[in-house]
């Protein structure tokens, strides 16, 4: 069976993912699929979450937006899972009011709700990224149920990936949910552009960024994943970029 390899590109804000992968012609033979594990389609789920809320931030916020955590008193703390949710919607609402009162424009929100609700419930918490820098005092009056952690948002060469991976980390329950109005950056795809040999030089020298230097004009390398798969004996690759911030257009951080 021939493989073509297909690059796939996700672009989010001054960030990009190109995912290289093998895809198959197809055959008149039906064959059975093998299918996952549901610990290893759990993990598979988990990390497509991680990626997309990452790339929904990029694409989304800027640096020195509000990120925050959101925590409970313990006379304050829900009693299920739908009170949990029934609260947050409550919150998001005073929030567009504050929004609208302080001209502000159209609110951005996506936030990760942490945690179970019941008798042996863990403490419930929220991390969130809202599209302002709004002060402390009043972040903590439109809560109004415990504490707020405030931090401004900085986003690395990675762009906000590493702060998706903070704010589902641990979650064994839990939802990601954002405004309407969030854009979630949908991929581009192109089949059998590039050959099997270049893309095992490619992993290869998954070490070596001048191996990449060019191949995506306007960007540098942040970080490859590689990946050999001993069952099809295929090349899978995941690379990071981000634009130089000389090409930047809101002046992204980076570290």
């Amino acid at each position: 069976m021939r493989a073509l390899y297909r690059e796939q590109t996700y672009i989010h804000g001054d960030y990009a993912t190109v995912s290289l992968y093998p895809v198959y012609t197809p055959i008149r033979r039906r064959h059975g699929r093998s299918k996952p594990t549901s610990d290893v389609q759990q993990r598979l789920n988990d990390f497509n979450a991680r990626e997309r809320l990452g790339r929904q931030i990029d694409a989304n916020f800027k640096p020195g937006d509000g990120f925050w955590t959101l925590t409970f008193r313990p006379e304050a703390l829900p009693g299920t899972r739908e009170d949990m949710i029934r609260v947050y919607q409550a919150y998001k609402r005073r929030m567009a009011r504050y929004f609208k009162r302080e001209g502000l424009g159209e609110m951005k929100t996506a936030a990760v709700i942490h945690g179970d609700a019941g008798t042996n419930a863990k403490r419930l918490h929220i991390h969130i990224v809202v599209d302002a820098d709004i002060p402390a005092g009043d972040m903590e009056k439109l809560w109004g149920n415990g504490f707020v952690s405030v931090r401004p948002l900085v986003f690395g060469p990675l762009g906000a990936r590493g702060i998706a991976e903070y704010m589902m980390a641990g979650m064994e329950w839990g939802r990601v949910m954002t405004t309407r109005n969030i854009i979630d950056p949908e991929p581009t795809e192109r089949t059998g552009r590039i050959s099997a040999a270049a893309v095992q030089e490619l992993h290869d020298n998954w070490d070596n960024k001048q191996a990449y230097q060019g191949r995506w004009p306007g960007y540098e390398i942040a970080d490859v994943r590689p990946f050999y798969n001993t069952f099809n004996r295929q090349y899978y690759l995941r690379v990071y970029l981000y634009k130089p911030r000389r090409d930047r257009k809101n002046g992204a951080q980076t570290v």
